[in-house]
């Protein structure tokens, strides 16, 4: 009999998941509906059950806050776990209910089963090792939360009694492993107590570690899938050769377009897949990064507060260990995405993709640039990727690196008042004849009888004036004293066009400058904005590709 659905990737998260119900039951028994139907049954009781227990852990919370006064140390215990499990049962929720969740978790199971043909064998070992690696931490983890554990359950044995006065009376008073009400007196009835939290404890700190498990295994899917597609662009030529033997293609150039294609495909589903995981675990996160903050500051109000002695030293020493590794866990891997993601434009330029035809060469450009935009895991609103950044000007601005790497923009008058001036062209045919792509950095404003030529522009009431160098084309804007250029901060996901349209539509931006028949050499990201340039009375020419 089939229990659980066949897969290497999450083999370790399954098996753990599916012992406390957390595996969603349309993934269990694929061959038996009623096996389904009672695992089904089980997860909704264990649920129920653990449901039940953080609300007694919250009712104690409150009996410990109406306290006067109010014990931090009694406070901190109860906090350091009731957060931990209260965003725990919410990813569970998500699991079990979410259809979109389902979804990603469908996209792995079918992704091992139906493999690209593509894929050499050199790509399955490296992919069999990259889950070799994360097993060895995944045990590491396990090792840790059963030590965790044990602490836990020790603890009250090893601490024995404590003589807590309230008033006149003096009464004993054995500590449990955690915090949480009992509807009778758990001091009268403590080995009944002492069970029923031993149990609670087993099943919350199994839960945490199994989700928590089930969640990296998704997030370190696409940093896999990321390196596979590393090893395919670095390895063009070669895989375009197996791609075009596979589906019998004849022609070499339709063949490497439509590789190409099959590689873009791939990185869109990567994308999508990165996009549906923020969608259900973005604002979770946020709350599990908060409860993290919180469990460290409560492990140290525990320490001030209580008399130091061996076992809380070490209670508390391993417990924030184990918040560390589960910490690290995610977010060492999260920013592996961010990397690797990055590293695939590195990936394309280090392929053999000069050799290839124009229409080749053309899709790696695009590709090139949407790789740009890094894919990262959200945490609520913000994600990796979504940075600020500014740029400051000085005196001297360097055209190559304004023109091709950062802004791609060109700007200067249609009536130049030097005698050294340079002829504007006039039609498209003539701005595509007089700026090639592979020259634009060379012939931004050379002329063809000077080694240096210069031409100065009004803006406003101060002058621009360029220079180019043919002996090493170091060509450069010069600004007088008395002109300042101040760059706006806006977020890495915007493009060209976007940043474009901000900066007309402030008064006090680049438009005080400008006037009716400028003429704008643009990159093609810019096409989105031709239009608003066009309403406001300039000129804009775009090169040919």
């Amino acid at each position: 009999m089939i229990i659980y659905p066949k897969c290497e990737n999450l083999r370790i998260a399954v098996k753990g998941c599916s012992m406390l119900g957390i595996f969603p039951s349309e993934f269990m028994f694929p061959k038996n509906k009623k096996m389904r139907s009672a695992y089904h049954l089980y997860s909704n009781i264990i649920l129920v059950y653990w449901a039940g227990f953080i609300v007694t852990q919250y009712i104690q919370l409150f009996l410990i806050l109406n306290e006067n006064p109010i014990k931090k140390d009694l406070m901190s215990l109860n906090l350091c776990i009731t957060l931990l499990y209260t965003v725990t049962i919410s990813k569970k929720l998500i699991i079990l209910i979410s259809s979109s969740f389902k979804k990603i978790i469908k996209t792995i199971i079918e992704d091992e089963v139906n493999e690209d043909p593509i894929d050499d064998e050199l790509i399955q070992k490296l992919d069999k090792k990259n889950i070799e690696n994360v097993n060895w931490k995944y045990r590491i983890y396990i090792y840790n939360v059963f030590i965790v554990c044990l602490l836990y359950f020790l603890k009250p044995i090893m601490v024995g009694t404590v003589e807590e006065t309230y008033g006149n009376v003096t009464r004993i008073v054995r500590e449990l492993p955690l915090s949480s009400w009992f509807p009778f007196d758990a001091q009268e009835h403590y080995k009944m107590a002492y069970i029923f939290q031993s149990i609670d404890a087993l099943v919350g700190a199994n839960s945490v570690m199994v989700i928590d498990i089930l969640m990296i295994s998704l997030i370190l899917y696409p940093c896999r899938q990321l390196r596979k597609l590393d090893h395919l662009f670095r390895n063009f030529q070669h895989f375009k050769r197996k791609y075009q033997t596979l589906n019998a293609i004849e022609d070499e150039e339709l063949a490497g377009f439509l590789f190409f294609k099959h590689l873009i495909v791939r990185h869109e589903n990567i994308i999508q897949y990165v996009n549906t995981y923020n969608k259900n675990m973005a604002y979770p996160m946020v709350l599990d990064f908060i409860q993290s903050s919180m469990q460290i500051a409560s492990a140290i109000t525990q320490v001030s507060g209580n008399e130091m002695n061996f076992m809380l030293v070490t209670s508390i020493t391993i417990f924030s260990i184990s918040m560390l590794l589960r910490l690290s866990l995610y977010y060492y891997h999260a920013d592996e995405l961010l990397i690797l993601s990055q590293k695939l434009s590195h990936s394309v330029w280090e392929s053999n993709w000069p050799d290839e035809t124009p229409k080749i060469k053309f899709m790696v450009l695009i590709f090139t640039m949407r790789v740009q935009k890094p894919l990262a895991f959200a945490i609520g609103p913000f994600k990796e990727e979504a940075r600020l950044y500014s740029e400051c000007c000085n005196k001297k601005i360097a055209i190559n690196d304004a023109l091709c790497n950062k802004c791609r923009l060109l700007k200067y008058r249609n009536t130049p008042r030097t005698e050294q001036s340079v002829e504007i062209p006039t039609t498209v045919d003539e701005m595509n004849q007089e700026l090639p792509v592979e020259e634009c950095e060379r012939t931004s404003v050379a002329t063809e009888d000077t080694n240096q030529s210069q031409f100065s522009s009004s803006l406003g009431s101060s002058d621009l004036t360029l220079t180019s160098d043919d002996s090493d084309y170091n060509l450069e804007h010069k600004l007088p004293e008395d002109y300042w250029i101040s760059l706006d901060t806006f977020y890495g996901t915007e493009n060209d066009a976007s940043i474009m349209k901000v900066v007309l539509e402030d008064p006090a931006d680049i438009s005080s400058i400008l006037l009716p028949d400028d003429i704008f050499i643009a990159g093609r990201g810019f096409l989105d904005v031709i239009e608003n340039l066009t309403q406001k009375g300039f000129k804009v020419f775009i090169p040919a590709m």
